[in-house]
Order: structure tokens, then C-alpha cells, then sequence
């Protein structure tokens, strides 16, 4: 139970980030960095979340991975 219960913690997290993170309809490398930082997640796969200032690392068919890492350098 604790781990489903972790799990529905992180969802609704990252749920809220991307919703107060959109108004202005791009998630910038500041913002992802901010992500980042919060989750210590390495890295972002998305399908339709988006558009994403810095480029994808990865892409299949409507599928991008973002190297969340990466940003931790970036300017």
C-alpha cells in the first residue's frame, strides 16, 4: 500500500508542476530544470506534453525524451 500510495504522491506532484508551469504555453529549461531539482528525475518522456524549449534527446513517433540532467549545465 505505501508504495501505491508514493506513487499516487508523485502523479498528482507532477500533475500540479505542469498545470502552474503553462501559463505561458512553453515549459522553458528554467522550468525544467526547476523539475528537475524537485523530482531528481534524469529523465522526462512525454507524448503530448508540451512544447519544451530545449530539444528533445530522443524522438519516435509522437514520443519525446528530455534529458533532464543535461539542464543542470545549460545557461
Amino acid at each position: 500500500a505505501a508504495g501505491i500510495v508514493e506513487w499516487n504522491r508523485r502523479l498528482l506532484f507532477q500533475q500540479k508542476w505542469f498545470q502552474q508551469h503553462y501559463a505561458d504555453q512553453l515549459y522553458s529549461t528554467v522550468e525544467l530544470r526547476d523539475l528537475q531539482q524537485k523530482t531528481g528525475a534524469a529523465y522526462l518522456i512525454t507524448d503530448h506534453l508540451g512544447p519544451m524549449e530545449p530539444p528533445s534527446v530522443f524522438e519516435q513517433g509522437p514520443f519525446r525524451v528530455y534529458d533532464l540532467q543535461a539542464l543542470r549545465n545549460a545557461n
